[in-house]
């Protein structure tokens, strides 16, 4: 394969990347977020710099989250549907405001996954 890519003047870049599977660590911070209207419509808004959701349950922040970060969340129960909104910033730092605001762990599950990108040299 080196060969291969050598003679395409191509260059391989293996890039590795966490999987976390969150829990919610303290109920009553993430009890400050819940949604209390009952209804079922639910909405994310982006902007340049934020992110809002209204009526998200943790499934569908993982969902969020897979889509704007490399890392790969899971999230396999049910939970109560949250309110909140945050400024775009690196995972590193989400992932700890998430945990203060919000009251989730991140558990790192062990399971590295790779993104493999192949540039011209």
């Amino acid at each position: 394969m080196s060969e291969i890519l050598d003679n395409l003047k191509l260059k391989l870049e293996i890039k590795k990347y966490k999987s976390y599977e969150i829990n919610i660590q303290d109920s009553l911070r993430y009890s400050n977020f819940i949604n209390n209207y009952g209804n079922n419509a639910y909405k994310v808004s982006r902007s340049n710099d934020s992110i809002k959701i209204i009526n998200y349950d943790l499934k569908e922040l993982t969902e969020l989250l897979n889509s704007e970060y490399s890392e790969e969340i899971i999230y396999d129960d049910k939970s109560k549907r949250i309110d909140y909104s945050w400024e775009k910033m690196s995972f590193e730092k989400l992932k700890i405001q998430l945990q203060n605001d919000l009251g989730i762990l991140f558990v790192d599950l062990k399971n590295d996954k790779s993104k493999f990108v192949i540039r011209s040299n």
